[in-house]
């Protein structure tokens, strides 16, 4: 009695089939110019990327680093596509310089995306430095009396329309042509409403006269009109400096800001809506809560 025959050894799970003759043939024939294309795309993205002049308010160019992650995935597709299909290296070739220039391409954008958060925070704190500057500096030639209002500043030319555009805020042709809104204004208190309307910053230096030097590190004069990089907001005190704020800062803040004003004969200060909703947020995480305000 003859043995029956063993049974052939199972495949591995692992081992892909071979393939055909004419799936070779059609892999030659898309991975090479697919993978061309991915190198293109590369290293377009990589010369927009370094094309970009950032500014604070010119971000990276975003598209710059869609195309490199794109060459990237584009790149590492041809590679595992074409892998074991003989007469394919031009392709592999390609594709790994794809990878290679796309990842240098996201590497420009992550370094300009840094900077461009640097300056961004300085443009802020500049704006609110120059804006509270302005005031101090008025009050300093009209007997210590501040200016009403951010009009006032601009007219005496003590700050510029810029000034009132934040980096974080919107970007309003008011400020981009404001010589011409100025001249079709109907009245001077149409045109102050447009500016504090359509302004990213809230003058609070309205009533102040002849601040003390003991509280001007106190008394706030300007703040954001939003709540900046969703976790609280930039503030101006009556000795010209500047600071972000945060959500569990910002109730100390207005707690010291309400005593000066109240050693100054003044009341409390009514609250921005973007420090009461700071506050909000705050009081918010301390009941448990995971809120953060929308910027």
């Amino acid at each position: 009695m003859t043995d029956a025959p063993s049974p052939p050894p199972p495949t591995s799970p692992s081992r892909r089939p071979a393939r055909t003759l004419e799936q070779q043939d059609s892999i030659r024939r898309k991975s090479l110019p697919i993978a061309i294309g991915g190198s293109l795309c590369a290293i377009l993205g990589l010369t927009l990327g370094a094309m970009n002049q950032v500014t604070a308010y010119h971000p990276p160019s975003f598209l710059a680093m869609n195309l490199s992650f794109s060459a990237m995935l584009i790149g590492v597709g041809i590679l595992l596509y074409a892998r074991g299909t003989p007469r394919t290296g031009w392709a592999a070739v390609f594709a790994l310089a794809a990878v290679l220039i796309g990842l240098s391409g996201t590497g420009v954008y992550a370094r300009k995306a840094v900077k461009f958060r640097e300056l961004c925070e300085n443009r802020e704190l500049d704006n609110l430095t120059d804006i509270a500057g302005a005031a101090r500096k008025y009050a300093s030639q009209h007997g210590g009396v501040y200016p009403a209002d951010l009009l006032v500043m601009l007219d005496e030319k003590l700050i510029t329309p810029e000034n009132l555009q934040s980096p974080y805020g919107m970007k309003d042709l008011l400020f981009n042509h404001f010589e011409e809104a100025r001249a079709q204004a109907k009245s001077r208190t149409d045109l102050l409403k447009a500016v504090e309307t359509q302004a990213d910053y809230i003058y609070l230096g309205d009533g102040l006269k002849s601040v003390p030097e003991a509280l001007e590190g106190k008394i706030l004069v300007v703040a954001s009109a939003n709540v900046v990089l969703h976790e609280g907001v930039s503030v101006s005190f009556a000795n010209g400096s500047s600071e972000f704020s945060n959500l569990d800062e910002i109730g100390g803040i207005r707690t010291e800001n309400d005593k000066a004003r109240q050693a100054m004969g003044l009341g409390p200060m009514q609250l921005p809506s973007s420090i009461q909703k700071a506050l909000d947020a705050a009081a918010e995480l301390k009941r448990g809560g995971a809120t953060r305000p929308a910027s």
